[in-house]
């Protein structure tokens, strides 16, 4: 039987209340805990990368850096 990897982020947008104010965002892995800010999506991507790794054919396996006891540092 082959394990079953999980890595579960939560992705939160802010916006301060003045007209044309740009969004912010925190993106947190939740297994470790590790939040990184964002204001451009492509930087909430690079974080989630550090654990998941999506190829370009669009498939995703889990990073074997960031399990544990894994730096998650590529």
């Amino acid at each position: 039987m082959s394990e079953t990897v999980i890595s579960s982020f939560i992705l939160r947008f802010t916006q301060e209340a003045e007209a044309g104010a740009p969004w912010r965002g925190v993106v947190r892995h939740v297994q470790s805990d590790e939040e990184a800010r964002f204001t451009r999506i492509d930087e909430a991507l690079h974080f989630i990368g550090r654990f998941v790794d999506v190829d370009e054919n669009g498939s995703r396996d889990a990073h074997p850096q960031a399990q544990p006891g894994g730096s998650g540092e590529e």
